[in-house]
């Protein structure tokens, strides 16, 4: 039988923390090239092929049947062929589970994959059950901060979308909490983890809270990305949605104009997100009066 190599070490680039022999199955590690240089088509060709073959074999290999399903269903996902995502992430699963056990580490890998086809599908709770259930597994196996705060989130974001705005703060602010000493609090992944939960004290009606979060999101972004960049611009918009709310309509302005001159800057006048902003102004300068 052909060697496969497993071993368990993290993840990168979405695919799960075992591997496969490169010299046994280089189409496998071609198809990874292409996923990570985002040449999802041929990624899907290559893996496609990889499929037939060892199905061909007198003695196929489960796992490289379980891989090539696995990184099948990244690939659909990222083409937004959700429903053949699903498809692939849920045969990757069942083999895995039959080969593993249901508590192997790998298996959370494979039911967060499932669970962000389903969270893309408009599918929350589902995809809500799937990213506890890998929480549960990877906390059992002692995972790093990294991982887990990666599936809080995920977590976080199925709440939201299920209108669960005060749990998901909770999972949000899990995350925050792991990512703050993993990464320091000026990392710009801190940036991301403040805007989510500036977004959910928003549905939940807390505009004050919301501002507290970005305005740190906006100084971490400033500091790493330069005061015009788009990610800048878009934290001014949050802003503006989040001083409205509390009925500061100077400053809500203000956030407004400052992404209105980056956009102008870097898309242009013309530009359609650019013509929004500036409608957005329009409104507010009308009602003012």
């Amino acid at each position: 039988m052909r060697r496969v190599l497993f071993f368990l070490c993290g993840v990168l680039m979405g695919f799960p923390a075992w591997a496969v022999d490169v010299e046994e199955h280089r189409t496998i590690a071609s198809a990874r090239r292409a996923y990570e240089s985002g040449r999802h088509e041929l990624a899907v060709r290559l893996l496609t092929r990889t499929l037939a073959l060892e199905k061909k074999e007198k003695e196929p290999v489960v796992a490289v049947i379980a891989r090539a399903h696995y990184d099948l269903g990244l690939n659909y996902r990222k083409l937004r062929e959700l429903d053949k995502a699903l498809e692939h992430h849920k045969e990757s699963l069942r083999l895995d589970t039959q080969a593993l056990g249901e508590e192997h580490p790998n298996i959370a890998y494979s039911r967060m994959a499932l669970g962000l086809v389903l969270a893309d599908k408009g599918e929350s709770g589902k995809a809500l059950g799937h990213f506890r259930s890998a929480l549960a597994i990877l906390q059992k196996a002692g995972a790093n901060g990294g991982i887990l705060a990666d599936t809080r989130m995920n977590m976080g974001k199925a709440l939201l979308a299920s209108g669960k705005a005060v749990p998901a703060i909770a999972e949000f602010e899990q995350a925050r909490a792991l990512r703050g000493k993993l990464f320091g609090l000026e990392h710009p992944i801190m940036a991301s983890t403040y805007a989510h939960i500036a977004n959910a004290h928003m549905v939940a009606g807390a505009h004050g809270k919301a501002v507290q979060y970005l305005e740190p999101a906006l100084g971490i972004l400033k500091k790493k990305l330069g005061a015009g960049h788009i990610h800048v611009a878009e934290t001014h918009l949050s802003l503006a949605e989040a001083r409205l709310g509390l009925k500061d309509s100077a400053g809500s302005m203000e956030s407004l104009k400052q992404a209105l001159a980056i956009h102008q800057k870097t898309l242009g006048a013309e530009h359609k997100a650019t013509a929004a902003i500036a409608e957005r102004i329009r409104m507010l300068a009308g009602r003012k009066r």
